[in-house]
């Protein structure tokens, strides 16, 4: 028996599939559940250091030191937008580390661009 469709969601950070839980599904009328956008908790910490970013409640400086916290290097693949928000934040304090490398990009439409 396979999952069906509504089961299943899209990571916003690594693009992976995975199944979404029915307590999260009923809890979103309430709450947002980070499994209802992410794969796992640290794919939904990057994308929480990365809208805090993009929406200017950290600095770039803030969000490298948070994204290192988190590992994010460990993700062994990124999606596209993730990855260029990633390296954009990077970017900003030259020299602290090295963008991770994307493996399977998968598109997504839209980045932040200063």
């Amino acid at each position: 028996m396979g999952l069906e469709n509504k089961d299943i969601s899209t990571c916003v950070t690594c693009g992976k599939q995975y199944k979404v839980c029915k307590k999260c599904e009923k809890a979103a009328g309430i709450y947002v559940p980070w499994r209802l956008t992410a794969c796992s908790p640290t794919c939904w910490q990057i994308s929480q250091i990365i809208n805090e970013w993009f929406y200017k409640s950290i600095t770039a400086e803030e969000a490298q030191e948070m994204l290192l916290n988190v590992d994010f290097e460990k993700i062994p693949e990124l999606n596209s937008e993730t990855q260029k928000n990633i390296e954009l934040i990077m970017a900003s304090n030259k020299g602290s580390v090295k963008p991770a490398q994307i493996k399977k990009p998968i598109e997504q439409t839209t980045m932040r661009s200063d």
